[in-house]
């Protein structure tokens, strides 16, 4: 009996030890499985820190025990030259008290953020800034510090560079001497500097968050900024865009004044903005008032003057008229008669002047044919005889061309009248004046009569005409004289409009 209770009780052991073996092979299976999940899992964990783009690092008893490859291309060092050194020697001495804080605190247990930014320095000795976000966790059953980091060196130059544009721009719209206004798309003012308080007499904190065109702008022309404006808010484009205007404004008085608007748009946050520069420009108005008033006068006076010349020119032709009536010898009454047509020629110039708008240029082609008809009259030859074709077309002169090219046609119409038709003889006078290619004008007078003779010289003659003709051209006009006798008599005289 008590050996068969030992052969059930074996049995029994036996059994139990069986189930133990099951048991312990079934923990080696599930452990292997979990050591094969916890190597997938540390493998992917490594793929994921090796390929981040992010700085991955931990460090723990002030030595770092694991840094991706990434935290080490920021600061310049390969994963292994870091691995065992302390997080120290990667911070900018400056800022190295401020971290000591922090970790210190962290590890106290007491709230600090997780996120900061802070100086670092690379292999190569420059300074990097970086963003951290670091939190504590437990690493092999001790404290340690994990954290990911990211290179924001470029982002703070262009910080940097913003607040060096800004304090520029601060600068200039402080020492600006004309307004500078900012509004947004709502048509309130954001930017208010110091000469636009000077100009209108609003405060910055008095202008910023008004709406503009009902602070500044006289109603007159509300509607139409409304207009325009509903339209730039949603395509920054608009009729003042990109333009200088002159319009009226409203100082804080109540008073209107003129002003000179230059107005541009920008785009910030996906929305339109305006930006406007304003110049107060009473003082430049009332100085061209000024100037308009004075030039009316001296315009007045000039009139008068030439008013008053041409009646003394009047006074000495008829002067001479009378002269010429005590007198039977033609010669003498031939040189009164051209000396009449020449002083009335210049008379007719300031007569013209007198009636023009433009005081400084004569319509030249209304005043050649007043002049030749005046010739043909003077020397009682009817235009049904001698045809007169002149060809001059919408040119106008200023006064030192127009009297000796005045004087010109004078002297060679009246030698075509006296001398190129003898014994009612018909024919025709030709009167051209007109641009070249090389920028000069040619005045053309010629007549199909009688051409002059080859044995007179028209540059060294005695003749007193032909002689002033020589004169005007080459002294008064600077110009070049041609003088063709085939089929009649031709003079071109080609000069400048302005002398160089």
């Amino acid at each position: 009996m008590g050996e068969s209770k030992t052969k059930a009780e074996l049995i029994s052991e036996i059994k139990k030890l069986r189930q133990r073996i099951a048991e312990l092979e079934k923990r080696e299976i599930e452990y292997e499985q979990i050591e094969t999940k916890l190597r997938e899992s540390e493998e992917k964990y490594r793929t994921l820190t090796e390929s981040s783009l992010t700085g991955i690092f931990i460090h723990q008893d002030g030595k770092y025990i694991f840094v991706n490859d990434k935290f080490a291309e920021i600061h310049g060092y390969k994963p292994e030259e870091l691995i065992g050194k302390d997080p120290l020697i990667l911070i900018h001495p400056d800022d190295r008290k401020t971290l000591k804080q922090v970790s210190l605190k962290r590890q106290k247990g007491r709230v600090v953020s997780q996120r900061y930014e802070i100086r670092k320095i690379g292999k190569d000795g420059k300074t990097i800034w970086c963003e951290t976000i670091a939190t504590l966790i437990r690493y092999k059953g001790r404290p340690a510090i994990m954290g990911n980091v990211i290179d924001i060196t470029q982002r703070k130059q262009v910080e940097e560079n913003l607040r060096e544009s800004e304090k520029i721009f601060k600068s200039i719209s402080a020492s600006a001497q004309d307004g500078i206004i900012m509004i947004d798309n709502g048509g309130n003012i954001l930017y208010w500097n110091k000469a636009a308080q000077r100009i209108f007499g609003y405060t910055e904190k008095e202008a910023i968050g008004k709406e503009m065109h009902i602070f500044l702008v006289p109603k007159k022309y509300h509607k139409a900024y409304r207009k325009g404006f509903s339209k730039f808010k949603k395509t920054g484009h608009g009729p003042v865009i990109g333009k200088t205007l002159e319009l009226s404004a409203i100082r804080k008085d109540g008073v209107k004044f003129p002003i000179e608007l230059s107005v541009s748009a920008m785009r910030i946050r996906g929305k339109w903005h305006s930006i406007g520069i304003v110049r107060d420009i009473t003082q430049r108005k009332q100085a061209e008032e000024q100037i308009k008033a004075a030039l009316k006068e001296k315009e007045v006076l000039l009139r008068e003057i030439h008013h008053r010349v041409k009646n003394n020119m009047q006074i000495v032709s008829s002067l001479l008229r009378l002269q010429s009536r005590y007198t039977k010898d033609k010669q003498i009454l031939d040189i009164f008669k051209a000396s009449q047509s020449r002083i009335e020629s210049m008379a007719f110039i300031h007569e013209k002047l007198y009636q023009s708008k433009d005081l400084t240029r004569i319509d030249f082609t209304n005043y050649v044919n007043t002049l030749v008809r005046n010739l043909f009259t003077t020397y009682g030859v009817s235009t049904a005889r001698i045809k007169l074709n002149i060809d001059i077309k919408h040119v106008s002169l200023p006064l030192d061309k127009a009297i000796p090219c005045g004087l010109i046609i004078n002297e060679l119409v009246s030698n075509s009248l006296k001398y190129a038709f003898p014994a009612n003889k018909q024919g025709e006078i030709k009167i051209a004046l007109h641009p070249t290619n090389e920028n000069e004008l040619e005045l053309i007078v010629s007549d199909n009569g009688i051409s002059m003779p080859e044995d007179i010289d028209f540059r060294n003659t005695e003749s007193l005409g032909l002689h002033l003709v020589t004169i005007l051209a080459k002294d008064q006009l600077r110009g070049k004289i041609k003088l063709n006798r085939t089929g009649g008599t031709e003079f071109k005289i080609k000069f400048k409009e302005l002398d160089k």
